[in-house]
C-alpha cells in the first residue's frame, strides 16, 4: 500500500533525529578528547618548567657556593631558556629572573669581539667569558653542548683566553635587580623543552665537585612519572554513557518542545536569546540590533558560520531584504544643486535610506567591486532564491526614481505629482497591476533641460532629455544592476548523488530574468561570468536534452560575446573579450547527434541558430548523419510524427550543400557577421542565398516553437522565456 505522505514525513523526521544524535555523540566524544589533551599538555607544561627550575635552583646554589662565573654564565643561559617556555605558572616564572637578577651585574661590560656580533649585555660578555676561559673546562663530548647551543658554538670556536677576563673577574661584583628581557637577547635561543629528549629529567646529585655533578644531573634518567591518560572503556561502559547523554538530549528535547509549543509566535531574537543559554562569547551577549549592524558593515558570510546564535540573529527577512538591495542597487553621489533643490535632495536620500535599513546608508557606499563581491556572495546563499529577489523589484525600482529623478533636481509638471507619487509611495501586488501606464513624466533639470521619464514595472527606467542645439540625453537605469552571473545557474546544481549535474525550472528562471533585466543597452564587458562554466552547462543540457536550458545558454553567450566584440569597455571597466570573432566548440554539434531522433534534430538546429559556422566542415559523422537526414524514415516503434519526417529529410539535404560551401564561408562570416553570416543573433540572413534556401525549404515543416526565425524589432538572443509580467504575481505569492 502507498505510503501517507505524514508517515514519509515522520519517517523522515526519525532519521534527521538519528542522524542529529549520532552528530552529537561524535562531537560530545571530541569535547572530551580534546579536554583531555589539553590536559595532559597543561600537566607537560608545568613538568617542564618544574625540571627547569630544580636545574636553575641547583646552579644557582653552586654558583653561590663555589664563585665560579662558569655557573653564572649557565645559570643565565638556563634561565634565559626557561623564561622563553610556555609554562602557565607566572609565579614560577617571576622567582627565576628575581633570582637571576643579581648574576647580571657583568652587563657592563662589553668587549669589542661580542659588538662585531650584534650582541649586547649579559649575553653578549658570557659568549666572550666563555670563550676566553670556560671553553678548555668542558670536555667534547659533554651533554651540555647539546643541551646549550650558545656553548656548543663557543666550544667550537677555541679562542684562547686573554688578560680581560682576569680584569673583568675581578671587578666583578653582584648588582641590584635588573629587568631581563631588557637585556637579554632570546632571538637565537633554543626552549628548554625542545633540547631534552623526551624521556629523560635533570636531578639534583649529592656531590661536592660542581662541574661533575652538572654533568650527573644532565645523564641521570627520569625519576619523576608523568599523569596518566585517559583509560580506555570497555563496550558496556562506552554504551551504557551513550544512553546516559540520550536519556539527558531526550529531557532537553522535551522541555524545548513544550516551550514552542506554549509560545509559538516567538520572534526571531527570542528563538535567538534561547540559543546562548549554555553560555555566550562576548560578541553573542551584545543585543541583536547590535549584531545586524556589524554584520551589514563587514559584509562577511563567515560571521553567521561562528556560532549558531550569530547565525540565528542575522537570520531575518529584513537582513535578507537588505542585502538584496544593497547588492543590485546602483548607487552614486547627489548633484550640486541651488539652495532652493536642497530639501527635495534631502527627501530622496532619506527615503533611500530608509529602504536600505537597518544598514547605515551614509556609512555603507558601496563602490563597483564591492557591489560585485557582494553579489557574488549572497547569490551563494541557499537564502538567496527567486522569490527573494522577485519580491525586491518594486523596492529597487522605487530606489531608482528617488536616486535618478528626485535626487537629481528634476523639478516635476505639477499636474504628474500623483503619477509620481504612485511609484514611490506604492506597494504590495496592486502596486504592480494598478500601475499608471501614462504619458511618461516630465521635469525641468537644474541646467535647463525638458527631462521625460518613462517606468516600466519589474524593469527599467528611462530618462531621456533634448535641448536644442545639443546632443540628447538618455539613461536607462534596469531594475537590477547585475554585475556577475554565478556558475550553478550556468553550469547547473550537482545532483543528489554526486553524479553530474542538473537543472532546475527555479534556476532557469532566474537566469532568464538577469538576461531580462540586463537590458539591450548594455555593452557585456560589465557582467562577469565564467564561460567555460557556461559550455559545461551545454554540455550537461545536451547530454540530458534539456531544451530550455540550452535555448537560454546558447541566447547568454552569443549576446553577451557578440556585445563584448562590437562595443569597447566603458571607463574603469576591462575588455572582456575571448577573440576577435564568435564561435562555440565544435563538439557540441557532435553530441547533439548522438541524441536519439527527433531530439537530436532539434538539438542541431538550436546549435545552428546560434553559431551556423562553428560546425566541423570535414566531419565524418556529422556528413554521414547529414545524409541519413536526407533519407530518413520513421521507425516503427518510434515516437517521431510525420512532420519530423519531413523536417529532417529537408535539413538533411540542406546540411549537405551547406557543409560543401562551408569551408569558404567561414572567414567573410566572421569579418563581417551581420551581413555574411547564415545566422546573426539568432535570425536569419536574408542576404545569403543559403539564409533563403532555410527560410524557404525548412523554416515550414518547424512544428514547434522556435518562436520568429525573423524578427526585425528583437533578436531571438533577447527572447525570454520567463514572462516577466504574468509570472511574477505567481512566485511572489507562493
Amino acid at each position: 500500500m502507498p505510503v501517507s505522505s505524514s508517515a514519509a514525513r515522520m519517517a523522515a523526521r526519525n532519521a534527521g533525529n538519528d542522524h542529529v544524535k549520532d552528530g552529537d555523540d561524535a562531537r560530545d566524544d571530541g569535547l572530551e578528547d580534546c579536554a583531555d589533551a589539553v590536559d595532559d599538555g597543561h600537566q607537560a607544561a608545568t613538568d617542564c618548567a618544574q625540571d627547569g627550575l630544580d636545574l636553575f635552583q641547583y646552579t644557582y646554589e653552586a654558583l653561590q657556593r663555589e664563585g665560579d662565573i662558569f655557573y653564572k654564565i649557565l645559570a643565565a643561559d638556563v634561565t634565559s631558556l626557561i623564561l622563553q617556555s610556555q609554562s602557565r605558572n607566572d609565579v614560577e616564572r617571576a622567582t627565576l629572573g628575581r633570582m637571576l637578577c643579581p648574576s647580571l651585574g657583568l652587563a657592563s661590560h662589553l668587549t669589542s669581539e661580542t659588538q662585531g656580533l650584534g650582541l649586547f649585555g649579559p649575553q653578549a660578555l658570557a659568549i666572550d667569558i666563555m670563550t676566553r676561559t670556560c671553553t678548555p673546562l668542558l670536555p667534547a663530548n659533554d651533554v651540555s653542548l647539546s643541551l646549550f647551543p650558545r656553548l656548543s658554538l663557543l666550544h667550537a670556536r677555541q679562542v684562547a683566553p686573554s688578560s680581560s677576563f682576569k680584569l673583568l673577574t675581578s671587578k666583578h661584583v653582584l648588582s641590584p635587580p635588573i629587568n631581563i628581557r631588557k637585556y637579554v637577547d632570546t632571538t637565537d635561543m633554543t626552549t628548554l623543552s625542545s633540547t631534552l629528549p623526551p624521556n629523560t629529567e635533570p636531578q639534583r646529585q649529592a656531590s661536592q665537585n660542581p662541574e661533575s655533578a652538572y654533568n650527573d644531573d644532565l645523564t641521570a634518567p627520569k625519576r619523576r612519572k608523568r599523569r596518566p591518560g585517559r583509560p580506555l572503556l570497555s563496550f558496556a561502559q562506552l554504551r551504557a554513557r551513550k544512553a546516559a547523554r540520550e536519556a539527558d538530549r531526550r529531557s532537553k528535547s522535551r522541555w524545548k518542545f513544550a516551550s514552542q509549543q506554549a509560545n509559538p509566535s516567538a520572534s526571531l531574537p527570542e528563538e535567538a536569546q534561547s540559543k546562548r543559554r549554555n553560555g555566550s562569547s562576548a560578541l553573542e551577549q551584545l543585543p541583536v540590533e547590535l549584531l545586524e549592524r556589524i554584520f551589514l558593515y563587514a559584509l562577511e558570510t563567515n560571521f553567521c558560520r561562528a556560532s549558531p546564535f550569530l547565525a540565528s540573529a542575522v537570520s531575518s527577512e529584513r537582513i535578507y531584504r537588505t542585502l538584496i538591495r544593497l547588492a543590485f542597487f546602483k548607487d552614486g553621489s547627489f548633484p550640486q544643486v541651488s539652495v532652493e533643490l536642497r530639501h527635495q535632495i534631502k527627501t530622496a536620500h532619506d527615503a533611500i535610506a530608509d529602504a536600505l535599513k537597518p544598514a547605515d546608508y551614509e556609512t555603507m557606499r558601496l563602490d563597483e567591486t564591492d557591489r560585485v563581491n557582494l553579489q557574488v556572495t549572497i547569490l551563494r546563499c541557499r537564502w538567496c532564491t527567486k522569490k527573494r529577489i522577485l519580491t525586491q523589484f518594486p523596492a529597487l525600482l522605487q530606489m531608482i526614481v528617488w536616486k535618478h529623478w528626485v535626487g537629481a533636481g528634476i523639478v516635476l509638471d505639477p499636474r504628474q505629482q500623483p503619477d509620481l507619487d504612485y511609484i514611490l509611495r506604492g506597494s504590495g501586488e496592486d502596486y504592480i497591476r494598478n500601475f499608471p501606464y501614462r504619458d511618461p513624466l516630465e521635469g525641468i533639470g537644474p541646467d535647463g533641460v525638458t527631462y521625460h521619464a518613462l517606468t516600466v514595472p519589474l524593469n527599467r527606467v528611462v530618462i531621456y532629455g533634448q535641448r536644442p542645439g545639443i546632443v540628447g540625453i538618455k539613461d536607462t537605469h534596469q531594475v537590477m544592476n547585475i554585475r556577475v552571473i554565478p556558475d550553478y545557474l550556468l553550469r547547473g546544481r550537482r545532483k543528489v548523488d554526486g553524479d553530474g549535474y542538473q537543472f532546475t525550472d527555479e534556476d532557469i528562471d532566474l537566469l532568464e530574468i538577469f538576461r531580462d533585466v540586463y537590458g539591450d543597452d548594455g555593452n557585456g564587458h560589465d557582467v562577469q561570468f565564467s564561460r567555460d562554466a557556461l559550455h559545461s552547462g551545454i554540455r550537461t543540457a545536451i547530454s540530458t536534452w534539456h531544451e530550455r536550458a540550452l535555448t537560454s545558454l546558447l541566447r547568454l553567450d552569443e549576446y553577451m560575446l557578440r556585445l563584448r566584440l562590437e562595443n569597447a569597455p566603458p571607463p574603469g571597466y576591462p575588455n572582456l573579450s575571448t577573440g576577435i570573432f564568435y564561435a562555440i566548440p565544435q563538439q557540441h554539434f557532435l553530441q547533439a547527434i548522438q541524441l536519439p531522433m527527433p531530439d537530436a534534430m532539434y538539438c542541431f538546429l538550436l546549435l545552428l541558430r546560434c553559431n551556423a559556422e562553428s560546425m566541423p566542415p570535414d566531419s565524418s559523422e556529422l556528413t554521414q548523419w547529414a545524409m541519413d537526414l536526407s533519407s530518413y524514415r520513421c521507425p516503427p516503434e518510434g515516437n517521431t510524427s510525420d512532420s519530423d519526417v519531413n523536417l529532417a529529410r529537408k535539413l538533411g539535404k540542406w546540411l549537405l550543400d551547406f557543409m560543401i560551401e562551408l569551408p569558404g564561408s567561414i572567414e567573410e562570416s566572421r569579418e563581417n557577421p551581420q551581413e555574411k553570416a547564415i545566422f546573426y543573433k539568432g535570425s536569419l540572413n536574408r542576404h545569403t542565398q543559403l539564409g533563403r534556401r532555410f527560410l524557404e525549404e525548412v523554416c515550414p515543416y518547424i512544428s514547434r516553437d522556435f518562436q520568429s526565425w525573423e524578427n526585425e524589432d528583437k533578436h531571438w538572443v533577447r527572447l525570454v522565456s520567463y514572462n516577466m509580467r504574468k509570472q511574477w504575481f505567481i512566485d511572489v505569492q507562493q
